[in-house]
């Protein structure tokens, strides 16, 4: 990201099918809506969004777990028009 807006990545690693949105709690970013309105729009296929300290665990292309380093976070499904609270469960390294 460059500036002060953000623009859908749609070529990063490519070996998932989803899209994702990073540290998607952070009250002074425009990351959640942003997110959201590329996914509604199709600028980015469904994917999930993570709050910060989370982390997702995908064997092969399936989401495995959610955990966190931080208490009382979430990842969320985000598809055009609805999305799904995903709880992380604690983590300590």
């Amino acid at each position: 990201m460059l500036g002060d807006e953000l623009d859908a990545l749609d070529d990063a690693l490519g070996f998932l099918p989803f899209s994702n949105g990073v540290h998607d709690d952070l009250g002074e970013q425009p990351r959640r809506s942003s997110f959201r309105r590329f996914v509604r729009e199709g600028k980015l296929p469904a994917g999930y969004a993570t709050e910060d300290g989370v982390a997702l665990h995908y064997v092969g292309t399936r989401l495995h777990d959610v955990v966190s380093v931080l208490p009382d976070r979430n990842a969320w499904f985000v598809e055009a028009g609805e999305e799904t609270a995903l709880p992380a469960r604690p983590w300590v390294p």
